[in-house]
């Protein structure tokens, strides 16, 4: 109907007149492709476009996914709108679509423009709603999205489930195809339906009947579900209610899709479109209940693709019903038959022995995941940090509401969860210590055989420990002390959310757990080098200090020490007291949201795991007593000398204001990076010194 206001019949080798324009048949078939291609994609982008929205309404999550997915059945409507424009103004379809194309353009593409949130005001919302900021980038390239969907075959391919997910796919995919056949077929059927009576429109009025309908179930029903579905305490509820109007909707299909007259095939289109609305909320309800919930989106998507591949096959195997029988009738009563059959024994049989699981599969990864929220490597000691029993804290890390996701982030950051952090880390490290014994004293003979300090340093430098650098390195960081010089920008800008006054004894208890446990892995894994001096009374003074790791001597994801690791629970065990810069009732809201942003949008741990072996400088500050002597620089000479004898390049991170002074160093910028919370900015970049062959 639509494709006959081009410009009527041609030939093969005929030009058409589209609204004065000559265009060949095969140019007008690829231009009007690419434009329903342009069409599709700028529906997916509003599709899309409703997520920015999940954390203004943190409580109607499941009323957002259901506008999104609304959008295609409104968008249903819009042949319609065209047609009749069509009719009333005498233009051609190209002119009508130039003409909506400018309409778009101007009307609702300004109209999004003002109203879609911007990507720092979701993040903003976000941080209000969770209070922590979440990861500006969830999928990090190819690998990252690879690994998504490995995680997705996982779960569906899990042996607890595996048979339950191909039985709710083959389901999903018998319901779906009768809405097909209504959508594709509304011609032929209805001519069939009402046996030629009306003359060749009655097709199109079917078909026009179904758009309209679809449209009016995206604008109500669609809603109208999620509101119900955000009123359900845990995913699985709900979920047979749906399979039973599944089944309804199917059987008043099968009995009534033959029926000529009009209101009787009203009816069928209504439950055909509500068949459709279910068999999506379905599928995003089915996973979130077997998905942890980073992975829901990645795992909705393979369902839908199964389900989709599944039923393709189911209509081909209609087509070739219709060509055999010459009915259109008569495989849309079979499918339905078989798909209403299919959803009533599906009922039976989830209702006959509890199918749906209490908390999602977990991968080991996401075991990881959730015990390194708090501090720890195992789910056993993730609940006894939280305080509650391991399927508590399961079920609560696999919820999707939001004020459950604040609650497991606000248990994780409180001053008990702290102290029972420091028990966690001396349990497991007191297997360690003869480990570290043995560690400390082969380090203090390699360093004098392996990597002797340069002529150049050797009657100032000299291998230091956390304890004789502690000082040094904290002083110089924080800037306490009354001494004056800088200090760190990085630390000031997270620890400046807690108090401005750097000399505050709760600032400097934060700031010592925050950095004490790094000294004390440094030395461990890799060394600690120390200029030292003499004061006026002759006494021995440590005036620069740089904790430095030779190649290979990182942790297996690129840190010093991996967040619940035994690297860290051994420099937690060692240092001593409980990590106080995590507890939030002490640092403050502000100061926990400044650190996280830190640590997740540098990505710093994964920039150094892929640029592969190295020398890196983890930590260098010099004393502020001291600042403006050159050891700094002189430290860093000494570990570019270990460099070029490795042949390994030398690798660093600094603050902004900082990376002046490490390029005159003979350090490039290899990336940066500006880490924004509440408007207020730090950036960080990493600088790399390449080895001179």
């Amino acid at each position: 109907r639509l494709l006959g206001g081009v410009g009527g019949h041609t030939t093969n080798n005929d030009s058409i007149n589209g609204g004065g324009i000559m265009i060949k048949p095969s140019v007008e078939t690829f231009l009007f492709a690419m434009g329903v291609l342009t069409c599709d994609i700028g529906s997916f982008f509003v599709n899309v476009a409703f997520y920015g929205f999940l954390f203004h309404l943190p409580t109607k999550q499941a009323l957002i996914l259901a506008l999104s997915n609304s959008c295609f059945s409104c968008a249903s409507f819009l042949p319609i709108v065209i047609s009749g424009f069509m009719d009333v103004s005498g233009y051609t379809l190209p002119s009508v679509l130039l003409m909506y194309g400018v309409v778009i353009l101007i009307g609702s593409g300004g109209v999004c423009w003002v109203t879609v949130p911007s990507l720092e005001e979701y993040h903003s919302n976000a941080l209000v709603v969770l209070g922590l900021p979440i990861p500006r980038r969830t999928v990090k390239g190819w690998e990252g999205m690879k690994k998504q969907l490995v995680g997705a075959k996982t779960v569906l391919t899990h042996p607890d489930h595996a048979m339950f997910h191909k039985i709710s796919m083959v389901v999903l995919a018998m319901g779906w195809v009768p809405a097909f056949v209504y959508m594709s077929m509304a011609d032929p059927l209805g001519q069939e339906i009402f046996g030629g009576e009306g003359g060749g429109g009655i097709g199109l009025s079917l078909g026009v009947s179904f758009l309209k309908i679809n449209t009016l179930v995206g604008l109500l029903v669609g809603p109208a579900c999620g509101l119900l579905v955000d009123k359900f305490q845990h995913p699985s509820d709900g979920l047979i209610e749906i399979c039973m109007l599944m089944t309804v909707s199917l059987a008043v299909v099968t009995l009534l899709c033959g029926v000529a007259n009009w209101m009787v095939q009203i009816v069928v289109l209504i439950f055909v479109c509500i068949s459709q609305t279910m068999q999506l909320l379905f599928a995003m309800r089915y996973a979130v209940l077997f998905a942890y919930p980073n992975r829901v989106g990645v795992v909705t998507g393979a369902l839908i693709f199964v389900f989709g591949t599944l039923s393709l096959v189911l209509i081909l195997l209609v087509s070739l019903i219709i060509v055999i029988t010459k009915s259109y009738l008569l495989p849309v009563r079979i499918v339905s038959t078989i798909g209403m059959v299919a959803w009533a024994a599906y009922v039976v049989y989830i209702k006959r022995e509890e199918r749906f699981p209490a908390s999602p599969t977990l991968l080991p990864e996401d075991e990881i995941e959730i015990a390194k929220n708090f501090g720890v490597s195992t789910i056993e000691d993730a609940a006894y940090v939280a305080d509650m029993s391991p399927d508590a804290l399961l079920k609560l890390s696999a919820s999707t509401k939001v004020a459950d996701l604040r609650r497991l982030s606000d248990i994780a950051l409180s001053g008990g969860a702290c102290e029972r952090i420091l028990h966690v880390a001396r349990r497991n490290s007191s297997r360690m210590s003869s480990e570290y014994v043995q560690r400390r004293r082969s380090s203090q003979i390699s360093i004098q055989e392996d990597f002797p300090v340069a002529d150049f340093a050797w009657d100032k430098v000299r291998k230091g420990s956390y304890e004789s650098s502690f000082d040094c390195i904290t002083t110089s960081f924080n800037g306490h002390g009354g001494f004056g010089g800088s200090n760190e920008p990085s630390v000031d800008w997270m620890f400046s959310a807690m108090t401005n006054d750097r000399d505050d004894p709760i600032r400097i208890e934060a700031f010592g757990s925050f950095l004490g446990p790094m000294l004390v892995v440094s030395e461990t894994y890799g060394m600690i080098l120390e200029v030292v001096v003499n004061d006026e009374s002759g006494r021995t003074n440590v005036a620069a200090s740089c904790a430095c790791y030779p190649p290979g001597t990182l942790d297996s994801d690129g840190s010093t020490m991996k967040a619940g690791g035994d690297r860290y629970h051994f420099g937690l065990a060692t240092y001593g007291l409980a990590p106080t810069f995590t507890n939030k009732e002490i640092t403050g809201e502000a100061f926990v949201q400044r650190l996280a942003a830190f640590k997740q949008d540098s990505e710093w741990d994964q920039r150094r795991k892929d640029y592969g072996e190295m020398w890196y400088i983890g930590l260098l500050g010099t004393h502020p007593k001291y600042q403006g002597h050159g050891y700094g620089r002189l430290l860093l000479n000494v570990v570019s000398n270990y460099a070029q004898e490795t042949k390994h390049d030398c690798y660093l991170e600094c603050s902004g204001p900082n990376i002046a002074f490490y390029k005159k160093c003979g350090y490039d910028v290899l990336w940066k990076n500006e880490i924004t919370i509440h408007g207020e900015s730090i950036v960080l970049a990493g600088m790399v010194k390449k080895y001179q062959a």
